[in-house]
């Protein structure tokens, strides 16, 4: 099934319609609390940037909005009225299960109460297999591996 950009016509009419400036995130969770102000006033610097130097471009923030600097940068998106975009690897409700701390629990539901929620597909259920000139070209998707379970692995 084919997807269509979600396009944003200008107030006036006669204007054509423009794409966003899509602006796509990760981060970590452990981020050192002395360094987590400086990080969000440097995001807040960039929107300003971007807005000054793309004025009709609307802004969206793409986000897993995974605990830490995910969570800190959406929040960021918003207070700056950025649409947001939460891309989730995997359901919300199963998602959500990922989250120890309460706290980061409760900032993800809010968080996915202002976004717009997309929920991909597990990879693993869906992995395509790509075949090329050589037998041993395909690719492979293998199970996450490690504490986190938004991770995949290729393997071409």
């Amino acid at each position: 099934m084919a997807h269509q950009a979600n396009l944003i016509r200008p107030d006036d009419a006669t204007q054509p319609i423009v794409a966003p400036l899509v602006i796509g995130i990760t981060s970590h969770r452990n981020i050192p609390a002395h360094e987590i102000a400086p990080i969000r006033q440097r995001v807040r610097d960039l929107f300003v940037r971007l807005r000054i130097e793309f004025p009709h471009l609307p802004l969206v923030l793409l986000s897993a909005l995974a605990e830490g600097g995910d969570q800190w940068l959406a929040e960021e998106a918003l207070a700056a009225n950025m649409r947001l975009i939460a891309a989730l690897p995997m359901t919300r409700a199963e998602y959500a299960r990922d989250f120890v701390d309460a706290a980061a629990l409760a900032r993800f539901d809010s968080l996915c109460s202002a976004a717009e929620v997309i929920e991909v597909p597990d990879v693993a259920d869906h992995a395509p297999s790509v075949q090329s000139d050589s037998p041993s070209r395909t690719a492979h998707c293998s199970p996450p591996r490690g504490q986190s379970r938004t991770a995949r692995t290729f393997s071409w």
